[in-house]
């Protein structure tokens, strides 16, 4: 099941037919209740669906995933021009990344994954207030933490934890 909300859109375009792109194949691997147009010349002769999705993303005030970075200018001033320019647009290159290589016919696991990482929108990560009284932990690989949690230990009580301890220089004394 995908985590893109129904009312955002993922246009895709096999830049006049040099990419084999399979919307059904596509649509389904990104979980979607039906398969994606696949366009010729989205930034050309077809930019009337461009702007005709345009105008049903904002109806739904979702968020429109273009597949072509090459344009991406393009796009973003033909929403401005027809009133849309606030729109979240989103960019995605499948042409470079997957589509144009040796194997076009074996690129649709690759570019739906670069579709769902387009269209991803990570939830912020909510902010928690500690209140550290006197103690601190220090979280890193090698010299750099050992020499961060020292310095701090004259002020606090320091707990290290480190990811990789092969450079350290052993403390000769107590620390």
């Amino acid at each position: 099941m995908s985590d893109k909300p129904a009312d955002d859109q993922i246009l895709i375009c096999n830049c006049q037919q040099t990419m084999q792109l399979d919307g059904d194949a596509l649509g389904s691997a990104l979980g979607l209740t039906q398969g994606l147009t696949v366009h010729n010349e989205l930034c050309r002769n077809q930019i009337g669906q461009f702007k005709s999705a345009l105008a049903q993303t904002g109806e739904q005030n979702g968020t429109l995933t273009i597949a072509c970075t090459q344009e991406a200018t393009l796009f973003r001033e033909v929403a401005q021009d027809i009133g849309h320019g606030a729109l979240p647009l989103r960019f995605c290159n499948i042409r470079e990344r997957a589509g144009w290589c040796d194997d076009g016919s074996d690129t649709g696991p690759k570019i739906s994954a670069l579709l769902a990482d387009a269209a991803y929108e990570a939830k912020p990560t909510p902010a928690v207030t500690l209140t550290s009284e006197g103690h601190c932990v220090v979280y890193g690989s090698g010299q750099t933490a050992l020499d961060a949690a020292h310095k701090l230990s004259n002020h606090l009580v320091v707990t290290l934890l480190l990811s990789d301890a092969s450079d350290i220089i052993a403390p000769t004394g107590a620390v």
